[in-house]
């Protein structure tokens, strides 16, 4: 199991999806400095989202610069991805980068 754990960590992502959750240009620019100066810069898509709310963010990095899930992590968290999906995310249970309109409901039983 640390094997696996290990060989993961390994893995390099070259592609980020963000969702930022309004429509703010500023923020939309910042966000795509971040990504820029992450090397997030060979392939750049962006589209405002289906629920007109805020932006959907796809970019590709060379083989060579891509990073760790953990260093992606942290790329998505410093460029305001929705931190829902960043935390559906590092459970594991389902693909990394899904936007919102493919994710499952979570569901509590037994709280409250």
């Amino acid at each position: 199991m640390e094997k696996d754990k290990k060989r993961t960590e390994e893995i390099k992502h070259t592609m980020v999806s963000i969702d930022l959750d309004y429509l703010d240009e500023s923020e939309l620019s910042r966000t795509l400095k971040l990504l820029e100066k992450n090397k997030f810069d060979k392939n750049v898509w962006f589209d405002v989202s289906p629920g007109m709310k805020g932006y959907h963010l796809t970019a590709w990095c060379n083989p060579e610069d891509g990073l760790t899930l953990k260093q992606l992590f942290c790329l998505r968290r410093i460029c305001f991805d929705d931190s829902a999906r960043i935390f559906l995310d590092a459970m594991g249970e389902r693909q990394v980068g899904v936007l919102f309109d493919f994710k499952k409901k979570i569901v509590r039983k037994g709280v409250g």
